[in-house]
């Protein structure tokens, strides 16, 4: 199964509370490469300005590994949206075969991930702690 964003934010915004205004309001173009080979496009979702962007790194690695799909001929794409279509391909794809603490555990990690998802589209900041 694959992810496809609608272009629309088919994900409520109520799923997604940490949303910011960094989120509603960054807009992406998307260049579409041409595969002869297979005669096909994948997308590419470009930056709106420069400076890190994990998210970016993300949704493009997944689409040209060709795991998440965006809509063929979509020119543009927000920051939510971004998002959105990144979680909705994790829940989609959680593995089916966990044990209950797995499951749990599996649970726990996108949650954490959600929580810092509108930081992704700008970068993160970490303490790396080193010890012995």
């Amino acid at each position: 199964m694959t992810t496809t964003s609608t272009g629309t934010g088919g994900t409520s915004l109520d799923v997604f509370p940490e949303m910011t205004n960094v989120a509603t309001t960054s807009f992406h173009k998307i260049k579409w490469i041409y595969l002869e080979k297979e005669d096909k496009s994948l997308p590419i979702v470009t930056q709106n300005e420069n400076g890190p962007c994990p998210l970016l790194a993300i949704v493009n690695a997944l689409c040209v590994s060709k795991r998440m799909h965006l809509t063929p001929g979509q020119q543009s794409i927000s920051g939510q949206q971004l998002i959105e279509t990144l979680f909705a391909y994790l829940l989609e794809h959680q593995p089916q075969s966990m044990t209950e603490a797995a499951r749990l555990n599996y649970e726990r990690n996108v949650q954490d991930a959600m929580a810092v998802s509108p930081q992704l589209l700008t970068g993160l900041n970490m303490n790396v702690k080193m010890s012995k």
